[in-house]
C-alpha cells in the first residue's frame, strides 16, 4: 500500500511523505467519529492549521506551547487526539512549504516529525476501536451499550449531532442555546428540561475547546 501511495522509492519527495501524512490523519479521524468526510477534515484541521502556520505559529510553537503541562492553558494537554491531529497536519504543511522552497533537509526533518505525531493519533484511534469494540474494556462497552438503548441517551445523542450541525452553520435559525434547547424539546420528546439541555450545550463547548477545533 504504502509503495503503491508513494510510486517508486528514488522519485518519493517529501511532498509525497506530507501528503500521506494528511490523508492517514484524515481516516484516522474518520474512523474516530471526529470528521464525517474529506470537507469537514479541510474546514475543522487543514485550513485552520494553514492559517496559523502561515500566521507564524507552527507545528514547533504548538509543541512548545502544549507539551508542558506547567506551560499549557488551564485544561489543554498535548495528549488529546486532536491536538496531535493539528500537530500532524502542521507538520505536513510546513514539510510541503519547505520542500516547495528548496530546503529538502527541513522538508525531510518535518516529514519524520509528522509521521511521529500521526502515530500517536492513530496509537488513539485504534485505542477507541478497541473501547467501543470491548476487546480492552469489556465492561465499560457493557455500560455504553446499555446506555446505547436508553431513549433519552439516544435523543441526547442526536441533539449533540444537531449542536455539531447548528456549530458549523447548517441552522442559522437556531442562534441561540435556548433556540437549540426549544428545538431539541420539539424533535425529541424524550428530554423534558430545557435547562438541562442548556447545561449540555455549555458543557460540549468546554469541550470543543479543549479538542481544540482551531489551535491558537
Amino acid at each position: 500500500m504504502l509503495i503503491e501511495a508513494l510510486g517508486p522509492r528514488n522519485e518519493r519527495g517529501p511532498q509525497a511523505y506530507a501528503d500521506l501524512i494528511l490523508g492517514a490523519v484524515m481516516n484516522a479521524l474518520m474512523n474516530l467519529g471526529d470528521i464525517r468526510n474529506e470537507k469537514e477534515f479541510e474546514e475543522n484541521y487543514f485550513d485552520p492549521t494553514r492559517v496559523n502556520v502561515r500566521g507564524g505559529f507552527g507545528s514547533d510553537e504548538l509543541w512548545k506551547r502544549y507539551s508542558n503541562p506547567t506551560d499549557a492553558p488551564e485544561g489543554k494537554s498535548l495528549i488529546t487526539r486532536k491536538l496531535w491531529a493539528f500537530l500532524a497536519v502542521a507538520y505536513a504543511i510546513e514539510a510541503i512549504e519547505a520542500a516547495d522552497s528548496g530546503d529538502t533537509s527541513r522538508a525531510w526533518s518535518l516529514v519524520a516529525d509528522g509521521l511521529i505525531a500521526n502515530g500517536a493519533l492513530m496509537s488513539a484511534a485504534s485505542d477507541q476501536v478497541a473501547y467501543t469494540t470491548g476487546k480492552k474494556y469489556p465492561s465499560q462497552t457493557a455500560a455504553a451499550a446499555r446506555v446505547a438503548n436508553d431513549p433519552k441517551q439516544i435523543a441526547k445523542s442526536k441533539a449533540f449531532q444537531l449542536w455539531k450541525d447548528r456549530h458549523v452553520g447548517k441552522h442559522p435559525s437556531l442562534r441561540t442555546n435556548e433556540q437549540f434547547a426549544m428545538e431539541c424539546l420539539r424533535q425529541w420528546p424524550q428530554l423534558t428540561s430545557i435547562k438541562v439541555i442548556l447545561g449540555w450545550c455549555t458543557t460540549w463547548t468546554k469541550e470543543e475547546k479543549k479538542g481544540f477545533e482551531s489551535y491558537g
